[in-house]
């Protein structure tokens, strides 16, 4: 349910060999209302290229967040 470093490693190796990637955080209900817009999280850190992207899913509203996309 969060960002961690495994899934940062993975996410690195792919775009090393030239993948895009999307990813999608899910992050717990304490997390902020409007996260799907905000670059300060971790995950943002990861990427490399304009082929990826990162997306903020709130527990509970994923269904939601993935309409947005």
């Amino acid at each position: 349910l969060t960002w961690d470093d495994a899934r940062k490693s993975l996410v690195e190796q792919l775009q090393n060999m030239g993948i895009p990637t999307m990813v999608l955080v899910i992050e717990g209900e304490s997390f902020a209302p409007n996260a799907h817009r905000s670059t300060t999280h971790p995950a943002f850190e990861c990427l490399k290229d304009a082929q990826s992207s990162v997306h903020i899913l709130k527990l509970g509203q994923i269904q939601q967040g993935l309409l947005k996309l």
